[in-house]
């Protein structure tokens, strides 16, 4: 499994990767464009912060220090997904 890191190396391309910080619990994050009308920024300017997913407009209530890769699923799930879709 990844270790932590530095939130300042975390991937900026909307990967969902594990977001922590020292006084909250783990949880799954994206890199997001704000978008004018949540009212988070000047509409003038680009504004770019950690969120549950692009759909998210609030981010979290935390800003998180560190992050880490979300691990690949188990190689029996994958294959049962490619089963179900016909993919065998």
């Amino acid at each position: 499994m990844s270790k932590w890191q530095p939130i300042e190396t975390a991937p900026k391309d909307r990967k969902r990767v594990i977001l922590g910080h020292p006084d909250h619990e783990a949880v799954m994050g994206v890199w997001r464009k704000a978008h004018p009308w949540e009212g988070l920024f000047n509409a003038n300017e680009d504004f770019y912060h950690w969120a549950l997913n692009e759909e998210d407009m609030y981010g979290f209530d935390f800003e998180p220090t560190h992050w880490m890769p979300l691990p690949e699923p188990p190689a029996d799930a994958v294959e049962a997904a490619g089963k179900d879709q016909g993919n065998d």
